[in-house]
């Protein structure tokens, strides 16, 4: 009997998720990859973010975080400017993995270090855009009048080149704030003699301190090219004819469009640079390379 019933019960289950297909049939399937690059391809992603902070920081632990920040900075320059240091931590690495870490550091020493120790591509100037990743270790014997001094940060790894989010991270800090604000409203109307917990949702300047450092390098980078206009007579390239832009070097069908296009409008809005994007394989086929006198 309990079988049959069981089977009854599928059956009904089986005809009721026939009818709700038939009255709600499912979402259409995500669009396909395209067949090659070259087709056009568009897909609208909403920004990874939470409805409200997913955890919190002490304001006091989040401001000693802020002040370190520099020094981890300052740390990534130095290495970035070491060459030869570089490449005798990362020769045993690049052996066991010749086709990815290999090859970028074969690259990386021809362009810095050069044949009989000549750098090719050196230049004194660096931009650096870091974004620090954390992950908060609390004890198993943390209580709330303990979690300031048993909980702590630990850097989990630095990103040096895709570091995402500098324009949409304010957006969501502000998004937070506004839900945090009506969930205040909600709780003083339902409970008129509750008091909310004191929150404050820290909103930082990302998506304009980003792209002013990118506007920064590129005025840089022209007065650096003016000391050349008086170049030799043998030259082919006037530089004073050219003017810098800022190039965002993207993925074949990039779907993190919102967030370097915040970052791409600010510098040419505010800063009156032209922005472009290109892929690898666009940069392959359509950049040229042309020898200019070296930077001093």
């Amino acid at each position: 009997q309990q079988q049959q019933a069981k089977e009854a019960a599928a059956a009904r289950l089986g005809e009721s998720e026939e009818v709700t297909s038939d009255e709600h049939p499912p979402p259409p399937p995500p669009p396909a990859a395209p067949a090659s690059a070259d087709e056009n391809f568009f897909v609208t992603m909403h920004p990874a973010i939470t409805l409200r902070p997913i955890t919190s920081c002490p304001a006091k632990q989040f401001e000693d975080l802020q002040n370190k920040q520099p020094l981890w900075n300052v740390l990534i320059d130095m290495l970035a400017r070491h060459p030869t240091f570089l490449s005798e931590v990362l020769a045993d690495t690049a052996a066991s993995d010749e086709g990815f870490t290999g090859k970028m550091l074969a690259m990386y020493r021809e362009l810095y270090l050069g044949a009989g120790g000549r750098p090719v591509c050196y230049q004194p100037n660096m931009l650096g855009v870091f974004r620090n990743d954390y992950m908060e270790e609390v004890h198993a014997v943390t209580t709330p009048a303990t979690y300031e001094h048993s909980a702590s940060w630990k850097q989990v790894e630095i990103n040096t080149i895709s570091v995402s989010f500098a324009g949409l991270a304010p957006k969501v800090g502000r998004f937070h704030q506004l839900v945090g604000q009506i969930a205040k409203n909600e709780v003083a109307r339902r409970h008129p003699t509750a008091l909310a917990p004191e929150e404050r949702i820290h909103i930082g300047e990302s998506d304009k301190v980003v792209p002013g450092a990118l506007a920064a390098a590129s005025r840089q980078y022209l007065s650096w090219r003016a000391e050349t206009v008086n170049a030799t007579p043998s030259s082919a390239v006037d530089p004073s004819t050219y003017i810098p832009v800022v190039c965002f070097v993207i993925q074949e069908n990039e779907r993190n469009t919102t967030d370097q296009y915040m970052l791409s409008l600010e510098v040419e809005q505010s800063h009156n640079i032209r922005c472009i994007r290109r892929t690898l394989r666009e940069i392959n086929e359509s950049l040229m390379l042309v020898e200019l006198p070296p930077i001093k």
